[in-house]
């Protein structure tokens, strides 16, 4: 255990060496969580999940789609409701936005969506993120 406490440490350390991080130890997400009143089962246009992630206070995503000829945009959505369990839990959604693109190219992205508005309606240590069409659940963990 006191191993694992060391590794945890020494990871978020390394995180906050190689990312830009603020004084909370918290990493500078590119990327922000959309609160609204979606559908929890609205993508979008078609992509495939490579990799999902948690880094710090980021949720980590690896997309691939179908594209080439435009600059397609994706968002991570959320509806602002926790489900009432414990630990709490938040169902996201990747929502993607082709704008009709031609073109068939497999296209790669990688994004780091900042969860910190997870965190603010509740104190809680943990929250469980469930990401649509992703089978792993991810832990969200941080200091209330």
């Amino acid at each position: 255990m006191k191993n694992l406490f060391f590794s945890l440490l020494f990871a978020s350390g390394f995180i906050c060496m190689v990312a830009a991080c603020n004084e909370e130890g918290n990493v500078n997400c590119p990327h922000h969580l959309t609160i609204g009143d979606f559908a929890p089962d609205d993508i979008g246009d078609p992509y495939y999940l490579n990799k999902v992630e948690m880094f710090a206070n980021c949720l980590y995503i690896h997309t691939s789609y179908g594209g080439g000829c435009e600059k397609d945009d994706f968002e991570l959505r959320w509806n602002g409701a926790l489900a009432e369990s414990m630990p709490p839990q938040a169902f996201l959604t990747l929502w993607h936005n082709d704008f009709d693109d031609p073109c068939d190219a497999i296209e790669d992205t990688v994004m780091m969506f900042d969860l910190a508005p997870l965190k603010m309606p509740v104190a809680y240590e943990t929250i469980i993120v469930h990401l649509f069409n992703h089978d792993t659940t991810l832990y969200y963990t941080f200091n209330p």
